[in-house]
């Protein structure tokens, strides 16, 4: 399950690079999440899983989740992609398991050790590295600012996923989740006053990254969550760094040089070593 996980999350880095490259974020990650919730709406109906009722503060926890994760990270992420290109997106968005980490001790009290700083050395070693690639030349700073933002929500999203798991089963919280999501993308879309543009690549990009990324992968990833744990499911998740090497070779033809993939290697190292603190 959490290798799975790991694949589908190294697709969307290609996917976006070449089909999404000129798409507005804010709209692309509304239409994904649109398809995304009609994917896990039918597997709701399927499942005959029944609303529960749920203390107030873990819907509204639940629901802050979806925005800054799936909403506004991804879709910041997204950015960073189109000026980055996907090979290094992924490598400093992924940087997000130390952000988690760091408060998840601030917040909840969870003990940071020694392979953990170690580790968070390792990756950010990584991100600098790949940033020093000069056959690139100077890489965007909007681009590295949007890849960190996407970082920050995704471990602030990931922080409320935890405190809110004794409420939810996996197929409710993804259905919250993307639904809270899809409500707010719209809204910030016309505030940043994108522009309405659509194009086959865009709903091929969407479809692909919103049914498997978000309605097969979030299920993944909080049912591997609830059964295996943080640290198996966290395991799996530091492949993604490397594995998007070879899918952005692949897919979005984009030449990854040495420096990039030495950097994912670190990265991966890095995520790798902070599990076993």
């Amino acid at each position: 399950m959490p290798v799975v996980l790991a694949v589908l999350n190294s697709l969307d880095p290609a996917i976006i690079y070449r089909y999404a490259k000129e798409a507005p974020p804010f709209l692309f990650t509304f239409v994904k999440a649109t398809l995304a919730l009609a994917f896990v709406s039918i597997l709701v109906v399927l499942s005959g899983v029944h609303l529960e009722i749920s203390p107030s503060y873990a819907v509204f926890l639940a629901t802050l989740s979806g925005i800054l994760g799936p909403g506004v990270g991804d879709a910041t992420y997204t950015r960073s992609i189109q000026l980055l290109g996907g090979s290094l997106a992924v490598v400093v968005g992924f940087t997000y398991i130390f952000f988690a980490q760091g408060l998840s001790a601030l917040i909840l009290h969870e003990a940071v050790g020694f392979n953990a700083v170690i580790g968070a050395i390792l990756a950010f070693t990584g991100v600098t590295v790949t940033s020093l690639d000069r056959r690139r030349g100077i890489y965007s700073l909007k681009g590295l600012i949007y890849a960190l933002i996407a970082a920050i929500c995704w471990s602030l999203a990931v922080v409320l996923v935890k405190a809110v798991q004794e409420y939810f089963n996996a197929l409710l919280l993804a259905f919250l989740r993307i639904t809270s999501a899809l409500l707010t993308m719209p809204l910030i879309s016309t505030i940043y006053g994108e522009r309405k543009t659509f194009t086959k690549g865009f709903f091929v990009a969407a479809t692909i990254s919103g049914v498997l990324g978000w309605g097969v992968g979030m299920i993944l990833y909080i049912q591997s969550v609830y059964l295996l744990g943080i640290s198996v499911t966290t395991i799996a998740l530091a492949l993604t760094p490397v594995l998007s090497q070879i899918t952005t070779k692949v897919i979005s033809r984009e030449k990854a040089s040495l420096n990039v993939f030495i950097g994912a290697l670190l990265v991966t190292l890095g995520i790798t070593l902070q599990v076993f603190h």
